[in-house]
């Protein structure tokens, strides 16, 4: 876990206790939460999202068509070349739209029991 992360949890740990023993002050009057409590609670929020996205690292993939690990060619996630993506997808043995294809949600079930018959036929003759 980042060090920022937990930097950040601490900080809005902080100004939540604060909030809590602010109000706890003053209930007898309807006041607004002070601004130094905003002002934690956004930079808590600020350095937990910086602290979040400087941890995203890639993951290696297994491929389908060969059954190998690839490896991605960065660490960390950098912006995406075309040629490059369409390279680690070609590297999987898979098409460029391929995962959008294989979404339950788009599978057409007829045409695929059509062809498991035809498949089964063909593998009983």
């Amino acid at each position: 876990m980042s060090a920022l992360l937990i930097l950040g949890s601490l900080v809005l740990l902080h100004a939540g206790y604060c909030s809590y023993e602010y109000h706890a002050f003053v209930k007898t009057t309807g006041s607004f939460v002070p601004t130094e409590i905003i002002l934690e609670v956004v930079i808590g929020l600020v350095i937990i999202n910086f602290g979040a996205l400087s941890s995203i690292k890639s993951r290696y993939r297994l491929g389908i068509t060969h059954d190998e690990v690839v490896w991605p060619p960065l660490t960390f996630l950098m912006p995406i070349n075309l040629s490059e993506a369409t390279g680690v997808v070609n590297s999987l043995g898979i098409s460029e739209h391929e995962e959008l294809e294989t979404r339950r949600d788009f599978i057409d079930v007829k045409q695929k029991r059509k062809e498991y018959t035809e498949w089964l036929a063909n593998q009983e003759a």
